[in-house]
This record gives C-alpha cells, structure tokens and sequence, in this order.
C-alpha cells in the first residue's frame, strides 16, 4: 500500500500525459510520477530556505536557470537572470515587484593588510506579499549555500522543460498554454484529491481500527523497518536531545540540520 503522497501522485498520474509541445513524445505513467514527486520535494526544500528568500518568491527559482554562485561576479550574467526572474514571479498591481542588481564588494583575504576583495552583483528584491512590503537581498552566501544547491537537479529538470504549446491531459479534460511544470503539477494534484478524503495523524491511537488495519496492521500491505543500535550510548543522547525537557539543545539540533533533510514530511 502506498504512503499519503505516493498514492496522490499515483492518482495525479493515472490516465494523464504531459505533452511538452506538439510534436514531442508524452511524458506519463513513470517518468510523470517522476517530475511529480521530484517538483513536490522541491517544494518541501523551499520551506526550508524561506527566512532567506519568501516561498511566494522562492518557487520561481525553479522557473530560471540554476545561478552558479561563481558567475556573480558577471554583471551582465545577473541582470538577465534577475530579468527571467521577474518575468516567472510576474509584475503586478498586487505584488509591486522590483528586483534589482546590486553591487557589492567582498573581502577574500585574511590578511588585513592586504586588502584584496572581489566585485559581485546580487539580486536584491521588493515585493508586496499579503500587503507586507519586503526587500531582501540574495547574496552569496544564500547561492553557495546548500539550500539553494539541494535544488540543483530540480531547476535544470524544470527550468526550461516546457515549450509554448505544451499541454497536460487526464481524464479526457486538458489544460492548455502551460507556463511552467507547476502549472501541471498543481492542476494534477487539485484533479487528483476531488472525491478523496485526506487524513493525517500524529500517531497510531488517534486511528480507528479499522483504519489501522488497512494501514499498519495488514501483512499485505504495511511495511515493517529493522533497526539496528550500534552506539547506544549516541543514540540515547540524540533520543534525550529530541524528546527530553530542555528546549534550547533540540531548537539547536535543528537548527543545524534543517538543510540536510532528505525525506521531510510537512
């Protein structure tokens, strides 16, 4: 039995195709799953960069190109990128969007004396987003940084995966004049939960038995982990870290590695 989001995907992708334009062979069945799944976790990493850069900004990232941190001291580079960005946010009375290219010089020495330093050219962005106006810049710390690098793979997947006629079908209802894989993503998704009930739980006792026979209880279909505990004594001070009284030492934990999740449920 599939999980939560494996089974909408599943459902987003039955009977439906991709058509990246007219003449290009369809995208469906697994390598449809594919994007799905890979545009979702995307999704669940710019959560986790979002003190950096605004989710309602963030998600366009991956409707430009991948900007290698390196190329920052290119200005003419920056200003087209942040001319894609603006066009894939898209201007409005609403947003007031503004993004600029800023210059700014950074030390690379050590040594005071020295003085050596280098040129970059960072996207700064003003937006209004639910009547908040904001600006912030994207420096190179946020380029280099592995939250912005973990979404790699998914931009260069995504950035530039449709043309103008490209159109996505399922059930025999179509949406046309794609902009970007989100606009599929999306439509899939709505057209997938319609007549289905989805119900999260903290745990196993808030489930009926009913319930927890069709999920966790069935041999047919549940899934069982062994774990093996090679330091006990490490695993316990993780254990008393995430679950004990003291809050500051867990905040710090997580703190630390929010960035390397792989497998986030949010």
């Amino acid at each position: 039995m599939l999980s939560g989001p494996r089974r909408i995907f599943s459902c987003a992708v039955d009977k439906a195709t991709l058509l990246i334009n007219e003449s290009a062979p369809a995208i469906q069945s697994e390598k449809l799953y594919e994007l799905m799944a890979l545009y979702s976790l995307s999704l669940k990493r710019l959560k986790l960069i979002e003190k950096a850069c605004p989710f309602e900004v963030a998600e366009s990232l991956l409707k430009v190109p991948f900007l290698d941190h390196q190329k920052l001291s290119d200005e003419s580079e920056i200003s087209t990128w942040c001319e894609l960005l603006e066009l894939a946010i898209g201007v409005s009375p609403e947003n007031q969007l503004s993004i600029t290219v800023v210059e700014q010089s950074l030390e690379i020495s050590t040594d005071v004396e020295s003085g050596d330093s280098e040129t970059v050219f960072l996207p700064q962005i003003q937006i209004l987003i639910k009547g908040s106006r904001m600006q912030f810049l994207l420096d190179k710390n946020f380029f280099s940084g592995n939250g912005y690098l973990s979404l790699e793979s998914a931009i260069n997947e995504f950035h530039d995966l449709l043309e103008d006629s490209a159109l996505v079908e399922r059930n025999e209802k179509q949406l046309k004049d794609l902009a970007h894989f989100s606009d599929a993503y999306y439509w899939l998704m709505e057209e997938a939960k319609k007549g289905v009930n989805i119900q999260r739980y903290k745990g196993l006792g808030e489930m009926n038995a009913d319930q927890l026979q069709e999920t966790t209880m069935d041999p047919a279909a549940r899934r069982m982990l062994k774990i093996n505990i090679e330091d006990a004594v490490g695993a316990d001070r993780i254990f008393n870290t995430l679950m004990g009284d003291q809050v500051e030492p867990r905040r710090e934990f997580i703190d630390r590695n929010a960035l390397s999740v792989a497998n986030l449920d949010v």
